[in-house]
């Protein structure tokens, strides 16, 4: 499952049912800041490589894209979440890693601006 932040600040949910592959993607278009501001309303994008969702949104953004049946498996895998603390908060925050994609022909670069 992606939360996939687009370049025009979207934010959209991508591979709903593959629960194992949890985590939040940044278009190669935007920086850090950009990220943050397009995802305020999903959660807190912390790090570079950390980012917390918010679960009433992430349920929500997913039972509008996959339905009602896709809510018993995402509250088994938050579940599963709180038992390796990786959620924070009384309406918890899961925690998830950012992947930055690149764009096409160009190196990886870290939105810092950074170059590795």
């Amino acid at each position: 499952m992606i939360l996939a932040i687009q370049a025009d600040h979207t934010v959209v949910l991508l591979q709903p049912d593959d629960l194992r592959r949890f985590h939040v993607e940044v278009d190669a278009a935007l920086d850090l800041p950009a990220a943050r501001q397009a995802f305020a309303s999903f959660g807190d994008i912390e790090s570079t490589e950390t980012a917390w969702v918010g679960r009433r949104e992430l349920l929500a953004l997913g039972r509008a894209v996959a339905g009602d049946p896709w809510l018993a498996q995402a509250e088994t895998m938050l579940e599963g979440a709180a038992r390796h603390g990786w959620t924070r908060g009384q309406e918890p925050s899961i925690r998830s890693h950012v992947v930055w994609r690149r764009q096409e022909g160009a190196t990886l670069s870290h939105p810092t601006g950074a170059s590795t």
